[in-house]
């Protein structure tokens, strides 16, 4: 099409490459969601790719797990212009403390925990790789639960994602 001077045509085909790579590429993530905690249930992963003319775009995999009234969503989001926003969350620990997070590790990752012991809810958030953003997301549930999940991800195979 490009040779041709078909040039909406030649456009129209590179996105559609494009969007073919960024579906492969969150088929890849999929099988990385963690399993259940012991006494959880997990619903099928989902995986989408975004297009970069829609918020940058990026691709993302997601399992939501549940207990009784509690429930946790582990999603992964790669390739999208928020893992910059991210970033500064790690750089300057004062913006994690502002939102209430603290700075912690697990399995050997920097995360910021967290948590409203009132609410029971709370949120573990990972960066990966520098170009993946983990979270860790509950409601009615114990800190404990949200932190035992977010150590069942192999980050090592997350942060092979090319």
């Amino acid at each position: 099409h490009y040779q041709q001077n078909r040039y909406k045509e030649a456009s129209d085909s590179l996105e559609y490459s494009a969007q073919l790579i960024r579906q492969k590429r969150a088929e890849f993530l999929q099988p990385l969601l963690p399993e259940p905690l012991d006494g959880w249930t997990g619903e099928e992963p989902k995986s989408e790719a975004i297009a970069a003319s829609m918020f940058g775009g990026g691709v993302t995999a997601e399992r939501r797990y549940t207990s009784e009234e509690s429930s946790i969503l582990v999603k992964f989001v790669a390739d999208s212009p928020i893992v910059q926003s991210f970033l500064m969350l790690f750089t300057n620990p004062t913006f994690a403390a502002a939102s209430g997070g603290k700075l912690e590790r697990i399995n050997n990752q920097k995360a910021i925990v967290e948590y409203d012991e009132a609410q029971k809810e709370g949120k573990v958030t990972v960066i990966v790789g520098n170009n993946i953003v983990v979270t860790v997301e509950g409601s009615a549930v114990k800190k404990d639960d949200i932190v035992e999940l977010t150590k069942k991800i192999d980050f090592e195979k997350l942060s092979s994602f090319q």
